[in-house]
């Protein structure tokens, strides 16, 4: 099932667990709980995480503290909540580099579904795929075709080995029988898209909106969003399939995870707050205004969707050959 249909199959999960009465904590109501996320500040996982603080705080009758926690590619913050207790105080916001980190990493530092129990996504982003201009390909199927008659001379800038970007490229380039050279950038999407801009490589992967300030002034052409659907920020931008490459799809998410051994009832009532706050129409309309789907996913999909998610990252690393750390 694609990406982005399961999305929405999981919010309609959603509106059960929504249905049930509002939550909070039961053992010391007023406790702070710490949201921690275990990268640097100014991401989206921040910025949404912000967002729905003020909604989740009235829900769990606690004020909640973000506390950035950075280090070992985001495995600090991560095993800090692991290694917490399992009160409900501490909760997890991270990336899907939570499952791509089991398939580059000799030894992960953490096991998402063992070390952890996921809670529910807060949301979902599409990636798309933009070139520099002077790339002689005005579509997807000209830049394939192109690439195909000139293996390894085109490169694509990605956020460095392991991150979204790389491996979603790198399925890219297997679905679309392509040979294009990963250049890595330390500094993340923007030095990828400013090499781009300078045509020192000729394409990279980022969400659309990063794109956006580019297009118009004919800096950058987006070729497609990697989606089973067009995105609203960018609504004459074609899917992947639409341009000629179906069945490939890139989507991102943050998602909220507490600590293995949690009890189900505080489990249970967490989730539900989450739920609600999620699927609060500010929530929404705040996060498709920055591009991005709203999540809600009921904890069971989650943990399935995880569990896809590494099986697939897992064969990406071993056909693309790329070296484990």
């Amino acid at each position: 099932m694609n990406m982005l249909k399961r999305c929405f199959i999981g919010l309609g999960a959603a509106a059960a667990v929504v249905s049930l009465s509002s939550a909070v904590l039961a053992q010391t109501p007023g406790k702070p709980i710490t949201l921690v996320i275990p990268f640097a500040p100014g991401g989206p996982g921040e910025v949404s995480g912000r967002i729905m603080i003020p909604v989740l705080q009235e829900k769990l009758k606690s004020p909640i503290i973000i506390e950035s926690r950075q280090g070992a590619g985001g495995a600090v913050g991560i095993t800090s909540v692991a290694n917490a207790p399992p009160d409900g105080y501490t909760i997890l916001y991270t990336s899907n580099a939570i499952t791509i980190d089991q398939a580059i990493k000799l030894k992960p530092a953490y096991d998402p579904l063992k070390d952890l129990r996921p809670l529910t996504v807060g949301l979902f982003g599409v990636q798309s795929v933009a070139i520099n201009p002077q790339l002689p390909a005005g579509n997807l199927r000209e830049l394939m075709a192109y690439a195909k008659a000139n293996p390894g001379k085109l490169n694509y800038a990605h956020a460095g080995v392991g991150s979204h970007t790389h491996m979603a490229m790198e399925l890219f380039k297997l679905k679309a029988g392509v040979d294009i050279v990963a250049v890595p950038y330390r500094g993340g999407g923007q030095q990828a898209l400013a090499s781009v801009l300078a045509n020192d490589t000729q394409l990279t992967m980022l969400p659309p909106i990063l794109f956006q300030p580019h297009v118009q002034g004919g800096r950058i052409k987006i070729l497609f969003v990697a989606s089973d659907q067009r995105m609203p920020l960018v609504p004459d931008v074609p899917t992947a399939a639409e341009a000629g490459l179906p069945g490939y799809e890139a989507m991102f998410w943050y998602g909220l995870f507490l600590a293995a051994g949690t009890p189900n009832d505080i489990f249970n009532r967490i989730e539900t707050a989450f739920m609600e706050t999620i699927n609060a129409s500010d929530f929404r309309q705040k996060m498709q205004s920055l591009g991005y789907i709203p999540g809600g996913m009921p904890s069971g999909a989650f943990r399935t969707r995880i569990e896809d998610e590494v099986k697939q990252w897992r064969e990406i690393v071993t056909r693309a050959a790329i070296p484990r750390e």
